[in-house]
């Protein structure tokens, strides 16, 4: 009777196991053999193991379940996403068989192994797509589903054949850089400055690697048409070195290019960088304007100091990169560029040339900080005069709210000279004599090294003197962690000096301000708050000076002040003026995946959509998977050709169907290449990104309800469970349906409330405070109060999605469940063993006495609840 009872409920739990199996077979784990083109379906953290004989030497494509492995068949090669996930590629033997194995899969899901010559040879993609239009930029880049080889690429125009020689081949992805065939073409008249002729890329003997013709002769044409031609340079004024410093008096560092057409003048830039870009700080960039005047582009690049002297790059060298880059005709089409991806921007390198500082030691006569009283002329001394170049002596004051600048010329001062020493004597004119705050210096002083050797002095007044960490003047990105040392003249008599440091004009641009305190040794030191220094404003340091420190929190007048400014040199970003306005379906919402899903998203001026840079994205650090196309909408009329309000953005159609959520994340710039304001990010690095969550029937985990459905005594407790997995309440779940209990009208008998629902798991332990330790395996138990007893059928109905399955980075939500139970109290029975082992069944209708040799009778038992020795039978 006992191995009866066994036997029928085994059979009970395979029927309930059987109604929700899935169109999948399961994978092996015992070595069996699996078919090519049958789907598997693999769940996550098992161990697999499967074998598979190669009917022919080729290569066997495998889709989904990254995780198993074919044992002694080489490293895989990646050809990109499939049905139902990431999809490789391996190259087999005839006859020879190979396991399949995976000691552990960390994600589930479905899998397909199919020899590649029955897949074919296919053009996943191309771009340009086939249709479009070819320009002396066109980089043409073609993918197919699995590694190609080919005999001869061309293009043919009319009776004209070009044979293409430069031409990338990566495995599926084959490229053509049809630059120098395009211009040839232009030059000899083959093809017209205003474009339109139709243009042919041919590609003869293309096969996969292992053999598989293209088509039906190896053969794939596409056709095109050729764009008008693009303005291209005819020449520029570079020099053979990239100097340290130019200075301001010289055309040396006035770089012009010159095209062949009129230039666009708004958008165009030149962007200089110099080091590594491997992300360790030792790569300098900047970004310069360009003036355009008809055909010729002018950069400036005097009067910066540019020490590159740590920017080297990956092998060692310090070479730096220039791009003249947006570059386009009055029409707003690309020029054509100097290389592969150069589309309106040309690429130049120059070695670094450094010009060595000099020492450049200056000595004033009467002292800076003192006075002019009674004083009629000024001595100027200075080293190494070669590095320095000026016009006079310049004498600045103010008077009555006005600044004033005399200026002494050249021809008017006495110089001397000994050696590489300059001495200057300059009369001090009348005009300025008598005046508070007179700051003297060389006028329109510069060095030739790019430094800033500060040769001035200032009289009748406080003077202040930054001595560390940074120089007054100096172009620096920030002032540094060390507190700042002063050291001040004419500072006698007052009780409160203090320095207040600013980043923009204005009250809005006060970064920090605080006392200056003086030291046993004379000098002055404050806290710095290393503060940024943007290069859209001369940093300021103000230091004022008061008779007690309440006179400054009562907004006294200042007794005195000095300005200290340097140069900022970071780059303040600019978005562009063009917004964001939505994207549909809207964040946060459920995606259902169609063959044709899009995301719509909508600006409010012209975009184009950064396609390397934009994409999708699942699970926690998952890599962005590129769209797999951006589509522009084109309003009637446009002719913003790659800009537009609204882009179709469409997600790998393999991700959507192999995920539970997305991530989306776009980068658009607009006409003038500046990036649009994301809600992620920050500055150059600013994006937007939005979340979905993907409705797959697939994804829902199927669940077990205890007792299983049939005839019970009265409804009263619910075990939800998931083939071992922890089972958690979904309190996030927004479906309007309770799980609920139906009668056979389908009217509602019972609702579940959260308070009728129990997570529940065994105990297996305690830790070192005594306090319980729970197994992971968690379930949840559903009770019904007051019980269910009345005759009749009954269906629990649990929704999709109600509960969470599983754990840490792998929870899915549950599917949906339905479960039919009948109600027959009456139909209970008791069943006890006699004195002689046989079993007495005891019912309502009589009397039944069983032998253990007659317990196949028991199948001709009414149907209902058997009581066995106090455990409940169903039959």
């Amino acid at each position: 009777m006992k191995s009866l009872i066994q036997n029928l409920a085994t059979f009970a739990a395979f029927a309930f196991v059987g109604a929700g199996v899935a169109f999948a077979e399961s994978f092996p784990t015992d070595g069996s053999p699996i078919s090519a083109g049958a789907v598997y379906e693999v769940e996550e953290f098992g161990a697999y193991h499967a074998t598979f004989t190669a009917p022919e030497t080729g290569v066997l494509i495998q889709d989904g379940v990254p995780d198993l492995v074919l044992e002694n068949a080489g490293s895989p090669e990646f050809i990109g996403y499939g049905e139902f996930g990431q999809s490789y590629s391996w190259f087999v033997n005839e006859g020879v068989t190979y396991d399949i194995k995976s000691d552990f899969v960390m994600n589930g899901g479905n899998v397909r192994f199919t020899m590649e010559s029955d897949a074919g040879l296919v053009l996943e993609s191309a771009i340009p797509e086939e249709g479009g239009t070819l320009s002396l930029n066109t980089f043409i880049e073609l993918t197919f589903n699995t590694a190609v080889t080919y005999s001869t690429a061309k293009l043919v125009i009319g009776d004209y054949n070009a044979e293409l020689s430069s031409v990338g081949l990566d495995g599926r992805h084959l490229s053509f850089d049809i630059s120098s065939v395009m211009s040839s073409c232009y030059d000899s008249g083959r093809l017209s400055e205003a474009g339109g002729e139709a243009i042919q890329l041919v590609i003869d003997g293309l096969e996969s690697t292992s053999g598989i013709q293209y088509g039906e002769d190896g053969v794939l044409t596409l056709n095109y048409v050729s764009a008008s031609r693009a303005i291209d340079m005819v020449g520029n004024t570079l020099p053979s070195q990239f100097k340290s410093y130019y200075v301001q008096n010289t055309d040396e560092g006035l770089w012009q290019f010159t095209f062949n057409k009129d230039v666009n003048p708004e958008g165009a830039f030149l962007a200089l960088g110099c080091g590594s870009v491997e992300g360790d700080g030792t790569y300098y960039f900047e970004e310069l304007p360009v003036a355009v005047d008809g055909v010729t582009c002018t950069v400036d690049m005097r009067g910066v100091y540019r020490d590159l002297n740590k920017y080297l790059d990956y092998q060692g060298n310090r070479m730096v990169e220039f791009k003249l880059s947006n570059v386009r005709d009055l029409n707003g089409q690309a020029a054509a560029g100097n290389g592969q991806g150069n589309i309106g921007s040309y690429s130049f390198n120059l070695e670094y040339e450094y010009i060595e500082p000099k020492n450049v030691v200056s000595e004033f006569v009467p002292a800076s900080g003192s006075s002019l009283e009674g004083v009629d002329k000024i001595e100027i001394w200075f080293n190494n005069a070669d590095v320095i170049t000026y016009s006079g002596v310049a004498f600045e004051y103010a008077a009555e709210g006005e600044s004033y600048t005399v200026v002494v010329p050249e021809s008017e001062l006495q110089v001397s000279a000994v050696g590489n020493e300059v001495t200057i004597v300059v009369a001090i004119p009348e005009e300025v004599k008598g005046h508070k705050g007179v700051r003297v210096s060389l006028h329109d002083m510069e060095a030739t090294d790019g430094l800033d050797h500060s040769i001035y002095a200032e009289y009748d007044q406080m003077v202040v003197t930054l001595v560390s960490p940074i120089q007054a003047g100096q172009a620096i990105a920030s002032t540094g962690d060390d507190d700042f040392v002063f050291t001040i003249a004419g500072a006698e008599g007052y009780g409160y000096i203090r320095y207040d440091f600013y980043n923009a004009e204005g009250p809005e641009g006060w970064v920090y301000g605080t006392q200056i305190h003086q030291q046993d040794n004379g000098t002055w030191t404050a806290y710095n708050g290393n503060y940024s220094c943007y290069d859209n404003y001369e940093p300021l340091m103000l230091i004022r000076a008061y008779a007690s420190e309440d006179d400054y929190y009562n907004e006294a007048e200042a007794l005195d002040s000095y300005e200290i400014r340097f140069k900022g040199t970071l780059k303040s970003f600019q978005y562009s003026l063009v917004q964001f306005v939505g994207i549909d379906p809207e964040p946060f919402s459920e995606i259902i995946p169609t063959a044709d899903f899009c995301f719509t998203v909508e600006f409010d001026g012209l975009v184009s959509i950064d396609a390397k840079a934009s994409g999708t994205a699942i699970g926690m650090g998952a890599g962005l998977m590129p769209f797999g196309d951006c589509e522009p909408v084109y309003e009637e009329g446009s002719d913003a050709d790659g800009y537009s309000n609204t882009w179709r953005l469409y997600p790998n159609s393999g991700m959507l169907a192999s995920s539970n959520s997305i991530e989306v994340t776009i980068v658009a710039y607009d006409q003038e290449g500046l990036l649009v304001q994301g809600n992620m990010g920050g500055n150059e690095f600013d994006y937007l990104s939005f979340s979905y969550s993907i409705y797959n029937a697939a994804n829902f985990r199927e669940l077990t309800v205890t007792p299983a459905e049939g005839i019970v005594s009265s409804l009263k407790e619910f075990t939800i469970s998931s083939n071992g997995l922890p089972v958690g309440i979904n309190y996030n779940y927004s479906g309007d349906e309770p799980i609920r209990i139906l009668d056979s009208a389908d009217e509602l008998v019972y609702a579940f409330s959260y308070d009728d629902m129990a997570v529940v798991s065994d105990v297996i332990g305690e830790d070192e405070a005594g306090e319980p330790i729970y197994d992971e395996l968690t379930s949840v138990v559903l009770t019904v109060n007051p019980a269910i007893s009345a005759d009749g059928t009954y269906t629990l109905v649990i929704p999709e999605n109600f509960f969470t399955v599983g754990s840490q980075f792998d929870v899915q939500g549950s599917a949906a469940l339905t479960a039919v139970y009948t109600v027959e109290s009456s139909s209970i029975v008791s069943i006890a063993a006699d004195a002689a082992g046989n079993y007495e069944v005891y019912s309502i209708s009589g009397v039944h006495v069983l032998t253990t040799n007659q317990a196949s009778d028991l199948r001709r038992l009414p149907r209902g609840i058997y009581i066995v020795n106090g455990r409940k039978l169903a039959i």
